[in-house]
């Protein structure tokens, strides 16, 4: 689908190009020029999970300040308005699971929820690699999906009513857990299951291959529930509704496109860090630190990470994930085109790759997601993405023209993960062990899974420590 070898090697340039830049600019911000802040809590990185944690902490009569590299609140949640018509339409977090913290966190900046309906219309199954469709595939019929769903909530429920919950797994881990997610899927007989797993999972990578912890973890309980009864929630004005209010309420303590440059924690009386902000250097002084942004080579390198921190922190490997609107004509309204391989087990499209192409509301305007089991630069997906559309009229499959993208929003590292053999050897145990170590805290995806509810829910468990 238009990634070779040499692009990885380009992209691998790049990251390793980034890390050396990153590392250069350390202690930028001296200590002479920047301005002091005091708060008991510094979060780094505001995005679902950082946000929530200052939110709450605020809550909780606790002084705080967020350092976030971007201009906006809110991470992966991100939502594009039509110029023409003002129609907002979300690219990244869609649904939310129908819980009381998500309802609760809503309505307190007086965001409106309602239930997702994913009715639709026409969609084609179509083999990208060629732009041909995948004569005689129809997805999994209802009946063999149910069951299987059914099972899946069972197995749930009752082998492992803990992954609802972040990483605290039982010793020893399950042999279950560790192996590749198409291992579990057959000893289970969840075949029906597979596809949806896969399109709702879109950014674990190859996801038969994956550990099966993390396919549970974010095809979880609470997506099953949503599924089989109380069905997802969806913002109407757009997820990002959500932090615009957060960040009215969080005021002056957000530092928006700032840098991280240097940490130290090894006085008793306050933990500093040094950051690069718009208006020039800031130095803050906090007792408490939160990290709630990817464990990144970036991300770690301005931080004094200890030898356990170091060993634990830099064992993560990402997936990569983006998310875009495209231009496009000659499409009927409505279609939507899914990547379906023809020659794959469970006919799964090889990646990396487009999902496949879904309708807005905007009429000329269709979402596309695009995802990989490694990183990649956003050219080179871009490229991709353009030539996978143009390649269905070339196949003369759909008359379709490529007219540019609208946005485009890179989302990786996503759904960060460790190898079969450092999970068994209880590599969570010994990183949940790191929360308080050195007075830092550790949320996020990285530490729950990407999903927004469940980052909540995990942050919400970790504020009596935090604060205690």
């Amino acid at each position: 689908m238009g990634i070779h070898r040499r692009d990885v090697l380009k992209m691998a340039g790049y990251s390793l190009a980034g890390l050396a830049g990153t590392r250069v600019g350390l202690g930028s911000a001296s200590a002479d020029e920047g301005r002091l802040i005091v708060r008991d809590v510094c979060v780094i990185g505001g995005g679902s999970a950082g946000t929530y944690a200052a939110v709450r902490l605020r809550d909780m009569g606790k002084s705080v300040v967020v350092v976030e590299r971007k201009g906006r609140l809110g991470g992966h949640a991100e939502t594009f308005h039509d110029p023409a018509t003002g129609t907002p339409v979300d690219i990244g977090v869609i649904v939310f699971e129908p819980e009381d913290v998500v309802r609760n966190y809503f309505a307190r900046f007086n965001v409106s929820l309602v239930p997702a309906n994913f009715t639709g219309g026409e969609t084609a199954y179509v083999d990208y690699r060629s732009g041909r469709l995948v004569n005689g595939y129809a997805p999994p019929p209802p009946q063999d999906f149910f069951a299987a769903l059914l099972t899946y909530q069972q197995i749930l429920l009752q082998q492992f009513p803990y992954l609802d919950d972040g990483f605290n797994l039982p010793d020893p881990v399950p042999p279950d857990l560790v192996a590749p997610f198409g291992a579990f899927a057959q000893k289970y007989a969840l075949g029906a299951l597979v596809p949806t797993v896969f399109q709702y999972g879109q950014g674990l990578g190859d996801a038969l291959q994956d550990p099966a912890l993390y396919v549970l973890k974010l095809f979880g309980a609470g997506v099953v529930n949503a599924i089989v009864g109380n069905p997802f929630l969806t913002a109407p004005g757009g997820s990002a509704q959500l932090y615009d209010g957060a960040a009215t309420f969080l005021d002056g303590d957000v530092l928006f496109n700032a840098r991280v440059a240097r940490v130290d924690r090894r006085r008793r009386d306050a933990i500093r860090v040094w950051v690069d902000a718009d208006d020039g250097p800031r130095r803050l002084h906090c007792e408490k630190l939160v990290i709630a942004c990817p464990p990144t080579a970036n991300s770690l390198a301005p931080l004094d990470l200890d030898p356990v921190e170091a060993t634990l922190l830099t064992r993560f490997r990402p997936n990569h994930y983006s998310t875009a609107i495209v231009k496009l004509s000659g499409l009927a309204p409505g279609l939507s085109i899914q990547n379906t391989a023809a020659d794959t087990r469970y006919n799964l499209p090889p990646l990396p790759g487009i999902y496949g192409l879904n309708p807005t509301p905007i009429p000329g305007l269709w979402n596309v997601k695009y995802g990989s089991p490694f990183p990649l630069p956003d050219f080179v997906v871009q490229q991709a993405i353009a030539a996978d559309i143009r390649r269905l009229e070339s196949a003369g499959t759909f008359p379709v023209v490529f007219e540019g993208f609208e946005i485009f929003s890179n989302h990786q590292p996503f759904e960060m993960m460790v190898d079969p053999a450092e999970i068994a050897l209880g590599f969570y145990r010994s990183l949940q062990a790191l929360q308080g170590r050195n007075n830092t805290f550790y949320t996020g995806a990285a530490f729950q899974t990407n999903d927004s509810s469940r980052i909540w829910r995990f942050t919400e468990s970790l504020l009596p420590q935090i604060t205690g």
